[in-house]
């Protein structure tokens, strides 16, 4: 009994302690190195390395200058010095010697040669792909910015002459000066007895007004009237670019007056145009225009317009299969810094060989007189820039004041265009914020020059609305 009494005792006391004993084991299984219990880290994030192609690019194409502004706003005033700049390549520093300007501009050369040696334009390709802020100007490639070869011929041989008459007018003041270089113009001319054919007459007129396009009033009122005696469409449409573009009144009188004896059918689209312009003045002066040129046959341009948006308001469009607002500004290039980005670069082998060339200035180096402009750079004769291709062609130019030029003059041509940008939504909301009417039926700039045109153009008057002017002048409704 007392072995039985014995055993039964120690029974629980075994089962508590093995049971002790599995538990004590099961916690040391489980109190293990953190690190080896816990998730194991996420594979390393594949970084995209550029292809080839892709590094070259980036080596190609310089970025975006870190002085190029964005505007915030559409242009509302007069003052041409609030338009944004935007140019192809940030300004070296004042210090930099004429050497390290210069080659700066032969590296930017010889890459963009080196692109369009693959393909022709391949170069602004680049560009246009890479660079939002001139992605939207109104480039040209192909066969639409080159001179065919008798034209090219003709081009070069116009532009010389004018550039070298500018120079020989020296800086005498202006009618005197203006005298001098027609008198150099005139006289400096290789061919005078030449038959003036369609091709000479065109390139002459081209470089005219692109040479004289930011001289003095004076200079270019004589252009006006060179223009006049000129009957070639060539003539009446550069015209009609001074009627509304030139800031001298005297100088568009001039071309008005000249444009009176033109075919209408020369001069409509800029008109048209320049009533939509997305600076308010040109429409002003297009719709001037309209009423002094007696052109009735506008009307219904003009009475569209007071049932249109501002032209300056962002309208959304289809980028990429995606609805996204765009809007059509007014920009500005320095005209002697960025010859790159609207000429082709040339070869010292097609300059002997006739084509017409400039130089690319050197910034850190007083520029160059107009001829010599045409005759290269001897320490740098590879910063030939062809003037036979032209990527960008202006609206207007406007000579303006640079601050810190030096070594360059004070007064500098900036060349001015219509840039397409696309916004973010809250760009296109601050356009709309800044455009937004004080008051329900208050008119745009541009309904207001409509009107102003319709009354003009008709001796009549109504209420100021699309409707009305139709019922008015028994127009039918817009199709």
């Amino acid at each position: 009994m007392i072995h039985t009494h014995l055993v039964n005792h120690s029974l629980p006391w075994r089962r508590g302690t093995l049971v002790s004993l599995l538990l004590a084991l099961v916690a040391l299984a489980i109190v293990v190195p953190a690190g080896l219990l816990a998730e194991p880290p996420p594979p390393p994030v594949a970084v995209p390395v550029p292809s080839v192609e892709g590094q070259i690019l980036a080596l190609a194409v310089p970025p975006i200058p870190r002085t190029t502004e964005v505007p915030t706003s559409p242009l509302t005033g007069n003052d041409l010095g609030q338009v944004v700049e935007v140019e192809l390549d940030q300004y070296l520093p004042r210090n930099a010697s004429g050497h390290q300007a210069g080659q700066h501009v032969s590296s930017l050369v010889t890459r963009i040669k080196d692109r369009n040696g693959k393909k022709s334009d391949r170069f602004l390709e680049d560009l246009l792909d890479k660079r939002s802020d001139l992605r939207g100007l109104p480039f040209a490639m192909g066969e639409d910015c080159r001179l065919k070869e008798e034209r090219r011929v003709e081009f070069g041989v116009a532009a010389t002459l004018v550039r070298n008459a500018l120079q020989r007018a020296g800086q005498a003041k202006n009618q005197d000066r203006v005298e001098e270089f027609w008198k150099r113009y005139r006289e400096g001319d290789p061919r005078p007895d030449a038959k003036p054919s369609q091709f000479r007459v065109a390139a002459h007129v081209a470089a005219l007004t692109q040479v004289l396009g930011a001289e003095s009033p004076a200079m270019q009122r004589s252009l006006a009237q060179y223009l006049a005696q000129v009957k070639a469409p060539e003539a009446s449409q550069a015209l009609a670019r001074l009627s509304i573009f030139a800031s001298d009144r005297e100088v568009r009188e001039e071309a008005l007056t000249a444009l009176a004896k033109r075919p209408d059918r020369d001069t409509t689209e800029m008109l048209v145009r320049g009533l939509r312009y997305p600076w308010p003045v040109v429409a002003s002066r297009a719709a001037e225009a309209v009423v002094q040129l007696a052109r009735k046959d506008l009307a219904p341009q003009l009475v569209n317009l007071l049932e249109e948006p501002d032209p300056r308001l962002p309208v959304v469009e289809e980028v990429n299969q995606k609805k996204v607002p765009m809007v059509r500004e007014l920009v500005r290039i320095n005209h002697n810094r960025n010859c790159l980005v609207c000429h082709a670069p040339g070869t010292t082998g097609e300059f002997w060989l006739g084509v017409g060339m400039t130089t690319a200035p050197i910034p850190s180096e007083p520029p160059n007189s107009p001829s010599d402009n045409y005759r290269g750079t001897p320490s740098f004769p590879e910063n030939l820039v062809r003037i036979d291709v032209t990527y960008l062609r202006q609206d207007f130019s406007v000579m303006q004041q640079v601050p810190n030029a030096k070594p360059w003059p004070e007064m500098q041509r900036f060349d001015y265009f219509v840039r397409k940008r696309q916004l973010t939504e809250a760009e296109a909301m601050a356009y709309r914020d800044n455009l937004a009417k004080s008051k329900p039926g208050q008119l745009s700039p541009y309904q207001e020059a409509a009107v102003v045109a319709l009354r003009g153009l008709t001796g009549k008057d109504t209420e100021p609305t699309a409707e009305a002017w139709r019922k008015l002048l028994d127009l039918p409704a817009r199709q």
